[in-house]
């Protein structure tokens, strides 16, 4: 395996792919649902829209910090990770991700709305594109604030 290879796919990063795979399902889901739930109550595309949105993001921000917590447990009780630190920093960078996927996504699932698409599938194609988006944004800022530890120093027998 080589040296960029084992930084990749060290122990650290995969629990944290595991928990951004784990966390946008359980946004998809919540955004979907809400969807539906908001179509069966108003007409409004607009409402629609949001409050697809905004369960999304709730339930991919609560999943998020509990998963990260859950995979580091250990960590944190020897004192090898500092908790207040991790969650600022998830949090910091949730929230770029969030403008960034939001100037994307509603407009996108009102559109696809517009077009005649039902809420279900807009929300779905709308909730994937802007992931895609807002999960570059956070594994940017993540890298760059060192959540995962010295990245040029990492090897994955370490972790």
């Amino acid at each position: 395996m080589t040296k960029l290879s084992r930084k990749i796919f060290s122990r650290t990063n995969k629990k944290y792919y595991s928990s951004e795979i784990i966390a946008s399902v359980l946004a998809l889901v919540l955004s979907v649902t809400s969807a539906v739930w908001m179509d069966k109550i108003t007409d409004s595309d607009a409402l629609i829209c949001i409050v697809s949105a905004l369960g999304g993001t709730l339930g991919f921000l609560a999943a998020t910090f509990g998963i990260y917590t859950l995979l580091h447990i250990r960590q944190y009780r020897r004192k090898e990770r500092h908790f207040v630190r991790d969650m600022k920093s998830i949090l910091t960078a949730n929230m770029y991700g969030i403008v960034v996927m939001y100037a994307f996504r509603i407009p996108c699932q009102y559109i696809l709305q517009k077009l005649g698409i039902i809420p279900a599938f807009s929300a779905t194609i709308a909730q994937f594109l802007s992931g895609l988006i807002g999960t570059a944004v956070r594994v940017y800022h993540n890298y760059k604030t060192n959540i995962f530890g010295d990245f040029n120093s990492q090897q994955s027998a370490s972790d």
